[in-house]
């Protein structure tokens, strides 16, 4: 029985992600093997000098996460680190800082397909970048999904290099959890087509629920890359309106680590909040906000996007993220 919960590297969900994984067996991280987790989880090396080792975004949350898998280790809970794509794309790297050339890359049939997804999805992201600095607004929203398609190809190939791993760990008397990135719901599909029992669970359904009445909030960019990954049709006109949105929506998002406090889920109600407030938008209204808001810190952007849409009449009492 494999569990596949889909969450976001949030303080807020820690909690409630260990509570689903104190009913498995197994836990599996969404990262590449690193022989210290183990001595750190056994308590024979400093956690302090793992965490120094690792760049992210989100160190408060890897901290804590860190906390709750030491809980979960010396309660006898197996702690694996599964992630061939990046552990692949770790090689690569490697290969490259040692001085090998592309083409002992492009000849090697495991590395190969990483290669070609990660430079085909940065070169769309950096393309991006590029016209960020000049590009007219309709133009720019092109590049977002241009860049959306690549990464969705990035991500299917993530998620069936994955799916493989982890099928090959299952068996009827393990009960696993698996840790998945919010956008991979394609890795359930891969399960599934393995003939595994998986289950899908969203680890913020409840909170989110109670802001939007639905299971998962997705970002208008979200919504898109998902539209591609599982191949769907929504048409050029929706595909440039969601880019549209999604370069306002990032405006309205807080950037910071913020721990629960008095509002117990901060991130999932401004992230929910945000994809509300810019559904309200038509891509003609991006192409008027987003030269005002671009340079704008996020309360001025929320302020300036909230008062667009009370003289457009489409909002009333504010926005919900003040």
């Amino acid at each position: 029985m494999i569990t596949v919960a889909f969450s976001s590297h949030r303080l807020e969900a820690i909690s409630l992600a260990e509570r689903l994984m104190q009913g498995h067996r197994v836990v599996v991280l969404e990262e590449p093997p690193d022989p210290k987790l183990p001595e750190v989880l056994s308590g024979n090396s400093d956690p302090d000098e793992y965490l120094l080792d690792r760049e992210s975004a989100f160190p408060k949350f890897i901290r804590e996460s860190l906390t709750v898998l030491t809980r979960l280790f010396r309660a006898g809970v197996e702690v694996l680190q599964v992630e061939p794509y990046l552990e692949r794309l770790v090689s690569i790297h490697e290969m490259f800082a040692d001085g090998l050339p592309n083409e002992r890359v492009l000849s090697d049939p495991v590395l190969r397909p990483v290669y070609l997804a990660e430079k085909e999805a940065t070169g769309a992201l950096l393309a991006y970048y590029e016209a960020s600095l000049t590009a007219r607004f309709t133009e720019l929203a092109e590049h977002v999904t241009r860049f959306a398609k690549k990464d969705a190809d990035r991500i299917r190939l993530r998620d069936e290099l994955r799916a493989s791993a982890i099928a090959e760990l299952d068996n009827p008397e393990k009960r696993i959890y698996v840790e998945a990135g919010y956008i991979h719901r394609w890795l359930v599909l891969a399960l599934k087509r393995l003939k595994r029992d998986v289950t899908p669970v969203f680890v913020l359904r409840e909170p989110t629920r109670r802001f939007i009445g639905r299971r998962q909030n997705l970002g208008p960019g979200d919504f898109l890359t998902l539209n591609y990954v599982f191949r769907g049709r929504i048409g050029p006109q929706k595909e440039l309106l969601l880019a549209g949105r999604s370069l306002v929506y990032i405006k309205l998002l807080k950037k910071e680590e913020e721990p629960p406090g008095r509002e117990p889920f901060p991130h999932t109600r401004d992230e929910t909040a945000a994809s509300s407030l810019v559904s309200l938008l038509t891509f003609e209204d991006c192409l008027a906000l987003y030269p005002k808001v671009r340079g704008l810190k996020r309360e001025e952007a929320l302020e300036l996007t909230t008062r667009y849409l009370e003289r457009a009449g489409r909002l009333r009492g504010g926005s919900p993220l003040q």
